[in-house]
C-alpha cells in the first residue's frame, strides 16, 4: 500500500530466501536498497543471496558496500573474509576474519560492562560500596565509554566521600 517503506521489500526478501527463492529475494533486497539506498541490513542480505546464487563480484560489492554503510558490523566482515577467501585472497580474507573477530569481542565486552553496571548497582543498593566501585570499575575496563559506568562509579565515590575521583568520572 505504501511503496515508500523499505521494510517490506526487505522482510519479503528474507522470507523469500528462507523459502528457497533465491532469485526473488534479491530482487526484493534491490527494492528495499531502492527506496533506501543507505539500508546496510538489505545490502547484506544481497551479499548473502548473490553469494548462495554463485555471484561471487556482486556479493563482494553488496557485501563491501554493507560493510561501508555499518563498519561495525562483525557478521559483514565475516562475509567477506569468507567471499576473499573463496577467491584465494588470502590476506584479505584473514584482516575480514580478524575485524570480524574484533567486533563480537567488543560486542561480548560491552555486555559484559552492561552486566558489571547492574551487579554494582545492587551492590550499592545493598550497602556494599567497596563490591560496587570494584564492579563499576570492571565495567569501564570491559568498555571504557561505557558513561552509565562512569555515571555509577562517580555516585559511589562520592558515597565514600572520594570526591576527586568522582569529578574524574563524571
Amino acid at each position: 500500500l505504501n511503496d515508500t517503506l523499505p521494510d517490506a521489500p526487505f522482510t519479503l526478501g528474507v522470507v523469500l530466501w528462507q523459502t528457497g527463492r533465491p532469485v526473488e529475494a534479491a530482487a526484493a533486497f534491490r527494492r528495499a536498497i531502492a527506496i533506501r539506498p543507505d539500508y546496510d541490513e538489505a545490502q547484506y542480505m544481497l551479499g548473502t543471496v548473490l553469494r548462495q546464487l554463485g555471484d561471487a563480484d556482486a556479493a563482494l560489492a553488496a557485501i563491501r558496500e554493507a560493510i561501508r554503510l555499518r563498519p561495525a558490523s562483525a557478521e559483514s566482515h565475516l562475509s567477506l573474509g569468507q567471499l576473499l577467501q573463496q577467491r584465494g585472497d588470502r590476506v584479505g580474507a584473514a584482516a575480514a576474519f580478524d575485524e570480524a573477530k574484533r567486533l563480537n569481542q567488543k560486542k561480548a565486552d560491552v555486555q559484559a560492562s552492561t552486566f558489571a553496571v547492574g551487579v554494582g548497582r545492587k551492590r550499592l543498593k545493598d550497602g556494599d560500596l567497596t563490591g560496587a566501585i570494584d564492579e563499576f570499575q570492571r565495567a569501564i575496563a570491559l568498555a571504557s565509554d561505557n558513561f552509565e559506568a562512569h555515571y555509577e562509579l562517580a555516585k559511589a565515590f562520592t558515597a565514600a566521600k572520594r570526591l576527586t575521583d568522582a569529578r574524574a568520572h563524571l
